[in-house]
């Protein structure tokens, strides 16, 4: 049994202090994170920079699980860069979901 996959709003999304938009939609907001309280605000824009950045992760993940090209498990072709290509897409995926893109 398969899980059907579900159409998301296109990214890339852009995270803008606690709101998440996708610029290629227009202005349209994906969400909307509150805080409660002053102390709050920088949980709420990192958790919209975390939002902003699924797009990008599930790219990243699909990617590395389709096991083809550049994650091939071929090892004569790929044996010295395939954990260094994961890597970098991976690590590229966290730095954006932490707000360091």
């Amino acid at each position: 049994m398969t899980t059907p996959t579900i159409a998301h709003t296109p990214g890339p999304w852009k995270s803008g202090g606690d709101y998440v938009s996708a610029p290629t939609v227009g202005l349209y907001v994906v969400a909307q994170c509150y805080s409660g309280c002053d102390a709050g605000r920088e949980e709420a824009r990192a958790n919209a920079a975390l939002i902003a950045a699924a797009p990008d992760m599930l790219f990243a993940l699909r990617e590395i699980a389709k096991g083809q090209g550049p994650y091939s498990r071929d090892p004569f072709q790929h044996a010295c860069n395939t954990i260094e290509d994961m890597k970098a897409l991976a690590n590229a995926a966290i730095a954006e979901a932490e707000g360091h893109s």
